[in-house]
């Protein structure tokens, strides 16, 4: 994981999404954020910075099923696959049955599982995430602050769960982003004013919850 400020972001593109210095700053102190993006792959042929990519993507995923209490959702299919799939990377890409992965191998598992995942919608072209839908689905616990990194995202609908904490600044990364769906959570604490600036956002729901200010 790496620093907002160190992960290819300048701090003039971080002023452009709209974070001031003290949303920079609640954010660095919530925990480091992994950022997916398309300048900081440096010298990598295609085929390295797209299976990077995807291994960032589904590491991002992961923290988030992890942090929303996934064990406990109603509909989960697929992301404990994922979750099983992640492990064999960090396991010297073995099996428990002792088969061995190629990397190619295990990206193209990962393109399987992902574009299978409950309530994820992938863009079949680019395979990049577009869709993280999982409204009434028992998610419960506090939204990561590497949601977002997932900056290929157009739709997050996450309404009537049980979420709780403050709505991550750095969901003003995300600006790409039409729908912005939070209502009928337990989520509190001001309206981050990166919000604001998502110049693409259409459709924002966040009543019902606790939070303070306006967007």
């Amino acid at each position: 994981t790496v620093d907002l400020l160190t992960a290819g972001y300048t701090a003039e593109q971080l002023k452009m999404a709209g974070f001031d210095a003290q949303s920079l700053q609640e954010a660095a102190g919530l925990s480091s954020v992994v950022l997916h993006h398309t300048t900081g792959t440096g010298g990598m042929d295609n085929k390295a910075s797209s299976g990077h990519a995807l291994e960032v993507t589904s590491q991002l995923l992961s923290e988030f099923y992890g942090q929303t209490g996934g064990a406990q959702w109603r509909k989960a299919e697929g992301w404990k696959e994922l979750e099983q799939l992640l492990g064999v990377a960090q396991n010297s890409f073995t099996r428990p049955n002792g088969e061995k992965l190629s990397i190619l191998a295990y990206h193209q598992q990962l393109r399987s599982v992902l574009a299978k995942l409950f309530g994820v919608e992938v863009d079949k072209a680019s395979h990049e995430i577009v869709k993280l839908v999982l409204l009434q689905n028992s998610l419960q616990g506090t939204l990561p602050v590497s949601l977002g990194s997932l900056t290929t995202l157009q739709y997050l609908v996450l309404s009537n769960n049980k979420l709780t904490g403050p709505i991550p600044a750095s969901l003003g990364l995300l600006v790409l982003l039409k729908s912005l769906v939070l209502d009928h959570n337990m989520l509190e604490g001001e309206i981050p004013r990166t919000i604001k600036q998502l110049q693409n956002l259409t459709v924002l729901k966040l009543e019902h919850n606790r939070l303070e200010g306006t967007a």
